[in-house]
């Protein structure tokens, strides 16, 4: 079964609610930073599609309530050497910031 390969020794009786809900340990800038990395240098030169892709991870973020991850992953976009230009960051930091207040009302 899918838990028991996933979980090896996994006995649901013995773990509580609060122990299901836990996500799994992880490396954050691995798991996220890295591919978000990678995608704006595989696109060095991003078409509005893809620039669109990126502000609509920002705002998925946002609408999951990770705002300060999405400030993370603003600085390294920023600060990437082989990044996107500063209009381009600008727009996603103004686009992300505009979600934040829409949701959160700050």
């Amino acid at each position: 079964d899918l838990v028991e390969a996933i979980h090896p020794g996994f006995d649901d009786e013995d773990v509580g609610r609060e122990e299901l809900q836990k996500e799994p340990p992880s490396n954050f800038f691995k798991d996220n930073v890295a591919p978000l990395k990678d995608f704006i240098v595989s696109n060095p030169d991003p078409d509005a599609e893809v620039v669109e892709t990126v502000k609509e991870f920002l705002i998925v973020c946002v609408g999951e309530r990770r705002s300060d991850d999405v400030v993370v992953f603003l600085r390294s976009i920023r600060n990437m050497s082989e990044g996107w230009n500063d209009e381009l960051y600008r727009y996603l930091r103004d686009s992300a910031v505009a979600e934040i207040y829409a949701v959160t009302g700050d």
